[in-house]
């Protein structure tokens, strides 16, 4: 089959799934949705915003109307209609009556005509917006579509994850994730409704990737809303290839954070290169505040402890002694090898307090390469460090800075951490790369 002919088969596929969507709940309309006309009181008088309520509504209307008084009273519901429209003419119900009547005797073209003044005179009617998609449905009309659902879903959240997901069980490969980013470009809200929704599906890492390098506003706004949703969905899957390349075009930081052209670990799993002599630990001062974790800082605040961001730069922590807490942590894609874990910290605790430790591990497993309390260090200002060895089957890794249980000083402790570097050894020397 050509490949227009399969982009068209796939944007019919789509579509069915949106009028399907659409048509169900415009059937759900009479028992969640109300025309609130106002009655003599001034009070609202629900009524279903169906078909029927819509006349019922047109009625009532009419009844109120004071220029209809003087004529005479309407022969059958049509006649109700048509003098609403000249006695009320800001009135939508009857647009809206007759359009959906239009539609159901096929008059389409007519149907198409009235429910546009329905719509123009209460944009926030649903059944309206809801019979104009089925029209531009059924002729393919995408942006027209896509001008009804972008307020629909604003008046209808609940629309949003139905719409979303039946969408996303007609997207088979990422060429037709581009295809709908073209569709819904005048309407990048839809696609990141889309997009989220992708997310939380946990889709394979090649749909998820695709719709973030097909965000119609990416050279605009950066970041896509979505973006982190994406990323933490790859890493909960477990496809940190994936998760890396996406994080390092949110941060501005190309494809790689590490590059390497001769190295096969960054070719085939991301990993930082074997003859890596620059510092592995991204913003290891803690200055870069815009790129997402976890392949950049992330934070945490609990009852036991807090980790901030100092203005002057670095990383203030304070943990109060109690219970075991991560307080700072990071991912990272070490390749298989020696390395040096080198801290330079400020201490504001009292001598002889212990709690606050580094530790290194490979992510799916518990046992650390690395397990080094930050008072072991000769004195403040001075780097302590930790060798420790990457094994093989361990190409991503947690840092963290976290509480390691019970102090005896009832002062907890308190520390500056003012940068955070990982250089590879020598594998025959042991000496810095």
């Amino acid at each position: 089959m050509p490949a227009e002919e399969r982009g068209n088969l796939f944007l019919q596929i789509a579509l069915a799934a949106v009028l399907g969507v659409s048509t169900v709940w415009l059937a759900t309309l009479a028992t969640v949705h109300s025309l609130g006309i106002s009655g003599q009181e001034g009070a609202s008088i629900p009524i279903p915003e169906t078909p029927k309520g819509l006349l019922t509504a047109a009625k009532i209307r009419f009844a109120q109307d004071q220029s209809a008084q003087d004529q005479n009273a309407p022969a059958n519901d049509r006649q109700t209609l048509q003098k609403l429209a000249i006695a009320a003419p800001l009135a939508h119900e009857p647009f809206a009556y007759l359009g959906h009547a239009a539609q159901q005797a096929g008059d389409i073209a007519q149907a198409e005509k009235l429910l546009i003044e329905a719509r123009d005179r209460r944009p926030r009617s649903r059944i309206t917006r809801l019979s104009l998609l089925a029209i531009y449905g059924k002729r393919a009309d995408l942006p027209a579509m896509a001008g009804e659902l972008i307020p629909l879903m604003r008046l209808e959240p609940e629309m949003v994850t139905p719409m979303a997901k039946a969408l996303l069980k007609t997207i088979r490969k990422p060429s037709e994730v581009a295809q709908l980013a073209e569709i819904f470009s005048p309407y990048p809200q839809l696609y990141d409704q889309l997009a989220e929704q992708a997310a939380q599906a946990n889709l394979p890492p090649q749909m998820l990737t695709a719709f973030v390098t097909n965000d119609p506003l990416a050279k605009d706004r950066g970041t896509a809303p979505f973006g982190e949703q994406i990323l933490a969905s790859l890493v909960r899957q477990g496809h940190y290839t994936q998760a890396r390349n996406v994080w390092a075009a949110m941060s501005g930081s190309g494809k790689l954070a590490y590059t390497d052209a001769g190295s096969d670990a960054v070719t085939n799993n991301n990993a930082v290169p074997a003859n890596l002599t620059t510092n592995a630990v991204f913003s290891g001062d803690f200055s870069n505040q815009s790129a997402p974790a976890p392949f950049n800082w992330e934070l945490f605040q609990t009852r036991n402890g807090v980790a901030e961001r100092q203005a002057q730069g670095g990383l203030f922590v304070d943990y109060f002694g109690r219970g075991t807490e991560i307080f700072a942590r990071q991912l990272l894609n070490l390749a298989p090898g020696r390395y040096r874990l080198a801290v330079v910290q400020n201490l504001d605790s009292p001598a002889g307090s212990s709690g606050l430790a580094w530790t290194i591990r490979c992510i799916d497993r518990e046992r650390p390469l690395a397990n080094r309390n930050i008072q072991e260090t000769s004195q403040d200002k001075m780097p302590f460090t930790a060798d420790f060895t990457v094994p093989a089957h361990c190409t991503t890794q947690w840092l963290a800075l976290g509480g390691q249980g019970e102090l005896r000083s009832n002062d907890g402790q308190r520390a500056t951490i003012r940068n955070v570097a990982i250089t590879r050894l020598d594998a025959a020397t042991g000496a810095l790369r």
